[in-house]
Formats: C-alpha cells, structure tokens, sequence
C-alpha cells in the first residue's frame, strides 16, 4: 500500500549543492544504466540506494524509493 506523499520532488530538489560530508540516507538514482563515478565515496557509504532505469525522476519511481526505504532496517551505522 502507498502511503500519502505531500513532497514531490522538483527539478531544484534533484540537484545537491552540499557540501563533501553530507551524508545520505536514501539516494534515488536514475538513468539508463547503473554507473557510478564517486567522489566523495563516504558520502553515501551508508545510504540505501535506488535505483530505477528511466531519464528522469518521476513521482512514481519517487514514491517507490520512499516505500522502499520505509520498509529497510535502519541499524544507525552497526
């Protein structure tokens, strides 16, 4: 079941200014293919990452990370 979601994410939303420490808790990962070049590695070394093939994010594959994260283990880094 889909919960109710009141953010739906932007093209501003898409993009991340932050700096090399932010740490992530969910990464949603559109393209193609699945192809990482990372710089900042620790960045999302504990992060759940979705992954979804398309060319854009849509409120679909959005709502299917947010169900998804919902149901992980959260272990707070143990």
């Amino acid at each position: 079941m889909c919960p109710t979601l009141n953010y739906i994410p932007t093209i501003e939303s898409e993009i991340d200014f932050h700096p090399k420490d932010t740490e992530y808790d969910l990464v949603i990962y559109v393209d193609k293919r699945f192809k990482l070049s990372i710089e900042y590695p620790f960045s999302i070394a504990n992060s759940e990452i979705w992954f979804e093939r398309g060319s854009a994010l849509t409120q679909k594959i959005f709502e299917n990370a947010i169900i998804h994260y919902s149901n992980c283990e959260i272990r707070n880094g143990l």
